[in-house]
């Protein structure tokens, strides 16, 4: 793997959830560095750039299945022979027409035990030949009207018996889930599940209170590093999770560490802070769409941290954009509005003005890093523009952001 590509692709990852709202997979969305070179086919590149250098970045965990895009020059140069058969899903886009050759291609692929999806299908004649090859079906649920959806569904569950799943995209809200689920769709992919869920009445629990008390604790600049030392002693299953995270191969220490004390030391306070403020919300998370918002809060700290590291702001300034980052999925993890949860925590004004108020200077973190999360990268990259800041080290910070995020879920 040449260190050029490595440095240069950009990765996003959006959650696929089964009826039950447990995930089954993953698509992985990329962007290499096309971004830089106009005059490259983009679509060309990426395919063979997320294989080289983006797979293994992202992929962290087998049980799942990920799904990748493929263009018909990446079907007919048969790319996917280097992912492994039995973790991946090639999708066929939508401008890739069936012909002789590229249908030759899917059964040669399905025959080595890969899994086919068709991307956003809408009944469209000429596609029809793919229904009999393809595994899943993605169709995008705001590009057909209620009735028409309906109708499509309808026509689709004929081939059942071939055990073809349907997968609901671009799923944003709750409402939209449960028309999905009454449709008979199997699988659901969207950011419906980043939003709170707030019950009317639901207070937070004792258990969420102590929880967050922690978290106050670990964002005072001020806070004693012994303290934090203390507060893991007291705790097995910290102190467990400390010594798995501290001997992980991300870090790269020669020798086994074994000792609390040694490993925070060795990992300085602010990553220390970092990786408990996370765990602490991890155990928070009972349920996969939890688990999910908290690798995104995760992501979302680190990279904004990361990021003010290369713009050459101080550390409590880049301490702040972790807060904002990963603090801006609280609502979602506590299914509490924002307001009140930010009542038990005694941050900054800034820091609160940021999560609570578009209008602040701050909040613009808040949506760049949800661009950069939902791989809308058109739009991200007009805010590294402004910033001086080359793509290279925006990739860079990405990729590391999933690395770290992907350590902690281990």
């Amino acid at each position: 793997m040449s260190e050029k590509t490595l440095d240069i692709v950009f990765i996003a990852r959006q959650a696929i959830f089964d009826r039950k709202n447990k995930i089954y997979g993953y698509e992985l969305l990329f962007r290499s560095n096309a971004i830089e070179n106009k005059t490259s086919n983009p679509a060309e590149m990426e395919t063979s750039q997320v294989i080289a250098d983006g797979f293994p970045l992202i992929v962290q965990d087998t049980r799942y299945k990920y799904f990748i895009n493929f263009t018909s020059q990446g079907l007919l140069a048969k790319d996917f022979f280097s992912l492994p058969a039995n973790g991946v899903v090639l999708e066929i886009l939508e401008d890739i027409k069936p012909s002789e050759q590229i249908l030759d291609v899917c059964l040669e692929a399905k025959n080595a035990g890969y899994l086919l999806a068709l991307d956003d299908y809408i009944g469209e004649p000429e596609r029809v030949p793919f229904l009999e090859l393809v595994d899943f079906i993605k169709i995008d649920v705001l590009e057909l009207k209620p009735k028409e959806l309906v109708s499509l569904i309808r026509d689709l569950k004929i081939l059942k018996n071939q055990k073809l799943y349907l997968i609901a995209e671009k799923v944003e809200v709750k409402e939209q889930l449960e028309f999905c689920k009454k449709l008979g769709f199997d699988f659901f992919q969207g950011f419906f599940f980043n939003k709170p869920q707030i019950i009317k009445g639901k207070k937070i629990s004792v258990l969420e209170t102590t929880k967050l008390e922690i978290l106050q604790k670990l964002s005072d600049y001020e806070f004693d590093f012994k303290e934090i030392e203390q507060i893991i002693e007291r705790d097995v299953n910290l102190a467990y999770k400390l010594m798995r995270y501290i001997n992980s191969p991300f870090w790269g220490f020669r020798q086994k560490v074994s000792n609390i004390g040694r490993a925070l030391v060795l990992l300085g306070e602010i990553q220390v802070k970092h990786w408990l403020q996370v765990t602490i919300m991890s155990d928070l998370a009972t349920e996969d769409r939890k688990k999910e918002l908290v690798y995104l809060a995760a992501f979302r700290g680190k990279f904004l941290q990361l990021l003010g590291k290369e713009l050459g702001f101080e550390r409590e300034r880049q301490n702040d954009l972790f807060l904002i980052g990963s603090f801006s999925y609280l609502d979602a993890l506590l299914d509490q509005p924002l307001e009140e949860i930010l009542e038990h925590l005694a941050l900054s004004s800034d820091i609160k003005a940021a999560l609570l108020d578009k209008n602040h200077p701050d909040h613009k973190w808040i949506e760049l890093v949800s661009r950069v999360e939902k791989g809308a990268w058109g739009q991200a990259e007009k805010f590294f523009k402004q910033t001086n800041i080359s793509i290279k080290t925006v990739s860079q910070c990405i990729n590391q952001a999933h690395q770290w995020a992907a350590l902690l879920q281990n």
